[in-house]
């Protein structure tokens, strides 16, 4: 799947996950645990081709803070994704910090 000017759209997650984001045409890695995803992460960043980087919140929950420094580059956005059995509201905050990112503004808290 591809993004309006043309960057693919990938998934990082734990192992049988990514299932679903590859029947919508997105590219899934798989990974075990959070130093695996977190390379992975690290070596899809350097792709020029990803747009945004799609993210299990659970499985990089202890290494928020490198993922925030990660997504200081303008691409790929990454984006965590809660899981439906603990969010810890880390999606929510990435996402709101994205916005923040792309129209100069917390539309959300003003």
């Amino acid at each position: 799947m591809n993004t309006r000017d043309g960057r693919t759209i990938a998934y990082v997650g734990r192992s049988g996950t990514g299932l679903g984001f590859r029947l919508a045409g997105v590219a899934a890695y798989d990974s075990t645990s959070a130093e695996e995803a977190i390379a992975a992460i690290k070596r899809l960043t350097k792709d020029e081709t990803i747009g945004i980087l799609f993210v299990d919140e659970e499985l990089v929950a202890g290494h928020l803070l490198a993922i925030s420094k990660l997504n200081e580059a303008t691409l790929p956005a990454i984006v965590l994704l809660p899981t439906s059995t603990q969010s810890k509201n880390s999606a929510a905050q990435s996402l709101q910090n994205l916005m923040v990112k792309a129209i100069g503004s917390d539309i959300f808290n003003t």
